[in-house]
C-alpha cells in the first residue's frame, strides 16, 4: 500500500511528537521555576497566577504548532495518537464534566451523577469509542449516514450532534473563563477574551489534532495537580481521609459533611438507579467525549486505550474525592469554634467568590461576617457546623488553600482544571464544526474540495468561539442547564442510533423512526423542565432513559418485520465492523 498521504502522515508523526514533547518540557521547567519563586518568597498572588498563565500559553503553543491543511489531520488527527495519549485525553475530558455534575444544585443527586459519569466513561472506553474508531468515521453523524446509507439520517443526526457539541463547548468555555477570572484576577470581560483566544489557538490551526493533544496534556496536568496536594499532605505524616488506604473514620465524617453541604437527600433506590443509568447513557453517546478515540492510531488499540482511560479517569475521580474530603475536614476544623471575624483570610476571599458562606451569607471582610452572624437566629458568638457552608467548587479547586499549602499548589490545581476545561471546549467546538461544516455539506456522501471544507470548518469554529466569548463576557452562565440538555439529547436521540448500528436487521426507516421517537422524548422532557423553571440534571437523565428505551423499542420492533434481503446491507456492515479490516468506512482524505 503506497498511499502518499498515509506516508506523509507517518513521516510527520515524529515532528509532531517532538513539538508536543518540547512544549511539555517547557511547561515542566516553567512549573519548576514557579515553585522556586514560591520558595524564595515571591508574592502569593503572583505565584498562584503564574501556573494557570503558563498552562494557557502552553496549550496555545501546542495548538499553533499543529497547523494542517489535510482533512485527515484536521478531522482525525491523522490517527497518530497512541493508547496512552488517548487514555489521558479521555480521562481529562471526563474530569472536566465533574464540576457541573458532582454538585448540580439542591437536588442531592451529585453522587448518583458521579457514578453515572464513571459508568458512562466505561461504556465510552469499551463500547462506543472503539465502535466509532473501528468504523473509520470522523463523527457520529457520519457513522449513522454510512451505516444506514441515508442522507436524511446523516443530516438530522448532524443537527443533533452539532447541538450537543455547542452545549459542551459552552460548558467547557464557561469553566475555563471562570478559572481564568478567579486565578488570574482579571475582569470577567478579560477572562472571556483570554479563554477565547486560547481556544482559537488550540482548535483553528489543527482541528482535532490540536484538540486531542490539548486533551491529553490537560489530563496529565490535572493528574499532577490533584496528586501534588495529597502527596504534600502525606509527607507531613498525617493520614489521608480515604477508605482502605487512609483514615476510614475521617472519610466517613467528611462524606457526611459534604453530603449535608450539597443538600443530599435519599431519593430512593429506583430514582437513584434511573439517574445513574441516564447519566451513563448520556455520557456514552456524548460526541465530544469520543474525540480522543477518533485520533487513536489503530482500531485494535482503541479498546485497550479506552480501558486505560477508564482506569485513569477512575484514579482521577478517587484523587479528587480524597482531596475534597481533606478540604471539607480542614475547612470545618479551621472555622468551627472561632468567632466569625477571626477566620483565616482565605475564607473571606473564597466567600467573596461565592464559594462559601458564613452564617448563610457571602462575606468578604471580618466585619461583614460578624454582621451576618449577628443576624443569625440563636448565634452564640462562636461558629458551629451549621453556620459554615462550602460549595463543591470550593472543595474541588481550593484544596491547597484550605489545607494550608503554598500558593504554588493553589495555582497548580487551578491550572489543571483550566486546562481540562479548555480541552472540553475544544472538543465541543470541533464536534460542532465537523457536524455543521462537514456532515451537513456532504449529504450525498461525496467529499468536497479540501480547501473549501477546511475553510468552512474554521469559520464555524471562529464564529462559535466569538459567540461564546461575547455571551460569557457579560456575566457567569449556568453550566447545569447546558449540560443537562446535552446529556438528554445524547441519551434519548444518539444512544439509540448507536445501539441500532450494531443491530443487523435495522434499516434506514427503522433508524429514522427511532431518532424521531427519541427527539420527541427530548422535546417533551425539555418542555416539562421549562414549565417547572429548572433543568435539573437528575430529571433530564430520567427523561433520557425514557427516550432511549422508547426509541430503541420502536426501532428494534419495526426492524423485526424486515426480510433477510432487506437487512442484507446492515448485516454486512455489522459483520465487517466486528470482523473486518481497520476501517469499515473508506478513509476520508479530502479532494
Amino acid at each position: 500500500m503506497n498511499d502518499p498521504l498515509a506516508q506523509q502522515a507517518r513521516a510527520m508523526r515524529p515532528g509532531v511528537g517532538g513539538r508536543v514533547a518540547f512544549a511539555a518540557a517547557t511547561l515542566f521547567l516553567a512549573a519548576a521555576l514557579v515553585a522556586l519563586l514560591d520558595r524564595v518568597g515571591a508574592p502569593a498572588r503572583l505565584v498562584s497566577a503564574l501556573a494557570p498563565a503558563i498552562t494557557l500559553a502552553a496549550l496555545a503553543i501546542v495548538g499553533l504548532t499543529l497547523q494542517s491543511m489535510r482533512v485527515s489531520a484536521f478531522l482525525g488527527a491523522d490517527r497518530r495518537q497512541g493508547p496512552v495519549h488517548v487514555a489521558l485525553g479521555l480521562a481529562g475530558l471526563s474530569l472536566a464534566l465533574v464540576p457541573p455534575m458532582a454538585f448540580p444544585g439542591s437536588s442531592g443527586s451529585g453522587p448518583a451523577l458521579l457514578v453515572g459519569l464513571v459508568v458512562g466513561v466505561f461504556l465510552v472506553g469499551l463500547g462506543s469509542g472503539p465502535l466509532l474508531r473501528k468504523s473509520g468515521a470522523y463523527s457520529l453523524s457520519s457513522l449513522f449516514g454510512q451505516r444506514f446509507a441515508s442522507p436524511r439520517l446523516r443530516f438530522g443526526s448532524a443537527l443533533v450532534v452539532a447541538a450537543v457539541g455547542a452545549l459542551i463547548a459552552f460548558v467547557g468555555f464557561e469553566g475555563a473563563a471562570r478559572g481564568v477570572e478567579e486565578h488570574l484576577g482579571v475582569t470577567r470581560f478579560s477572562a472571556s477574551l483570554i479563554a477565547g483566544a486560547v481556544l482559537l489557538a488550540v482548535i483553528v490551526p489543527g482541528g482535532l489534532a490540536g484538540g486531542s493533544w490539548s486533551a491529553a496534556g490537560g489530563g496529565l496536568a490535572l493528574l499532577a495537580a490533584l496528586l501534588a496536594p495529597l502527596a504534600a499532605h502525606t509527607m507531613t505524616g498525617a493520614p489521608l481521609p480515604a477508605p482502605v488506604i487512609g483514615d476510614v473514620g475521617a472519610w466517613a465524617a467528611a462524606t457526611a459533611r459534604i453530603t449535608r453541604w450539597s443538600g443530599g437527600v435519599d431519593a430512593g433506590s429506583f430514582w437513584t438507579g434511573l439517574t445513574i443509568l441516564g447519566a451513563a447513557l448520556g455520557v456514552a453517546a456524548l460526541a465530544p467525549l469520543l474525540s480522543p478515540m477518533v485520533a487513536c492510531r489503530r482500531a485494535r488499540l482503541a479498546a485497550p486505550a479506552g480501558l486505560m482511560g477508564l482506569l485513569a479517569a477512575t484514579a482521577l475521580v478517587c484523587a479528587l474525592l480524597i482531596g475534597m474530603a481533606l478540604a471539607g475536614l480542614t475547612l470545618e476544623a479551621r472555622a468551627i469554634g472561632r468567632r466569625p471575624e477571626a477566620l483565616p483570610a482565605f475564607m473571606y476571599a473564597m466567600s467573596d467568590l461565592r464559594l462559601m458562606t458564613v452564617c448563610g451569607e457571602f462575606v468578604n471582610t471580618p466585619r461583614a461576617a460578624a454582621l451576618a452572624c449577628a443576624k443569625a437566629p440563636g448565634f452564640g458568638g462562636l461558629l458551629g457546623a451549621e453556620h459554615v457552608w462550602a460549595s463543591g467548587r470550593a472543595l474541588m479547586e481550593r484544596v491547597p488553600h484550605v489545607a494550608g499549602l503554598s500558593a504554588f499548589f493553589v495555582g497548580l490545581v487551578g491550572a489543571g482544571f483550566i486546562a481540562v476545561a479548555v480541552a472540553l471546549a475544544a472538543a465541543g467546538a470541533q464536534t460542532f464544526s465537523t457536524a455543521v461544516g462537514d456532515d451537513l455539506f456532504k449529504r450525498d456522501g461525496r467529499a468536497g474540495l479540501t480547501s473549501r471544507r477546511l475553510a468552512i470548518a474554521r469559520i464555524i469554529m471562529i464564529l462559535l468561539t466569538v459567540y461564546l466569548a461575547m455571551r460569557g463576557a457579560a456575566a457567569p452562565q449556568s453550566l447545569q442547564n447546558a449540560l443537562s440538555m446535552a446529556l438528554l439529547l445524547s441519551a434519548a436521540a444518539l444512544a439509540p442510533l448507536m445501539a441500532l448500528c450494531v443491530w443487523p436487521r435495522a434499516t434506514e426507516t427503522d433508524a429514522l423512526i427511532a431518532g424521531g421517537v427519541g427527539l420527541a422524548a427530548c422535546a417533551l422532557t425539555a418542555a416539562l423542565a421549562w414549565r417547572s423553571g429548572a433543568f435539573d440534571l437528575a430529571v433530564m437523565c430520567g427523561g433520557g432513559v425514557a427516550g432511549f428505551v422508547t426509541a430503541l423499542v420502536a426501532g428494534v420492533g419495526v426492524s423485526l418485520r424486515r426480510t433477510e434481503d432487506q437487512a442484507r446491507l446492515g448485516r454486512m456492515f455489522v459483520q465487517n465492523l466486528f470482523q473486518g479490516d481497520e476501517d469499515v468506512i473508506a478513509v476520508d482524505k479530502g479532494a
